[in-house]
C-alpha cells in the first residue's frame, strides 16, 4: 500500500468522524475483523483498497485513482418491522456516506496533493445473506478519489 493511499484513508477516516450521520457509529481505519456484534452496535470500517495511475500527457502528468472501501455493519434486533426500520435507517446511512463525500473534498486534510478533488463511486454492494441469515446488515461502499500529480 502507498503512504499516498493510507493518507487518503486515514483522511476519509477522520471525515466519518467529523461528520453528523444518523445514526452514528464507531468509525475504524483498517479491516474490519468479522466478529460478533453487539446488539444495535454500528460498526463503520474504512479500508485502502488499490492506487490505478494512468498517464495523461508525455510530460508525466498521471492520472491517479485511489479507491477506497468503507464497510458498514450492524446487529439488527426487534420485530421484523423494526428491523425493516434499521436496514431502511442502514441504506440511508450509506447513501450519506456517499453524499458526504460527493460533496467534501479532502483538500487540508492531508497533504497529498490527490486529494483535491474527490469523485465517488456509489457502487454499494450489500448482503441480503448476512441479513436474512444472521440479522446482521453489511454494506461495502467504494469511494474513488481522484488527482492528477506530476511524475517526478
Amino acid at each position: 500500500m502507498t503512504a499516498q493511499l493510507a493518507a487518503v484513508a486515514a483522511a476519509v477516516a477522520d471525515g466519518l468522524r467529523d461528520a453528523d450521520f444518523t445514526p452514528r457509529g464507531a468509525v475504524s481505519l483498517g479491516y474490519f475483523a468479522k466478529r460478533s456484534l453487539e446488539e444495535s452496535e454500528i460498526i463503520v470500517a474504512v479500508m485502502p483498497r488499490k492506487t490505478r495511475t494512468e498517464r495523461l500527457t508525455r510530460g508525466g502528468l498521471k492520472q491517479v485513482d485511489l479507491d477506497i472501501s468503507v464497510g458498514v455493519f450492524r446487529k439488527l434486533t426487534g420485530t421484523d418491522i423494526e428491523v425493516d426500520q434499521q436496514v431502511d435507517d442502514m441504506l440511508d446511512l450509506c447513501q450519506g456516506i456517499e453524499d458526504y463525500f460527493e460533496t467534501h473534498a479532502l483538500t487540508g486534510r492531508t497533504e497529498s496533493q490527490i486529494a483535491a478533488t474527490t469523485d465517488a463511486n456509489g457502487d454499494m454492494n450489500f448482503d441480503p445473506e448476512s441479513l436474512l441469515s444472521k440479522r446482521e446488515f453489511s454494506a461495502f461502499l467504494t469511494l474513488t478519489f481522484r488527482g492528477t500529480r506530476q511524475a517526478p
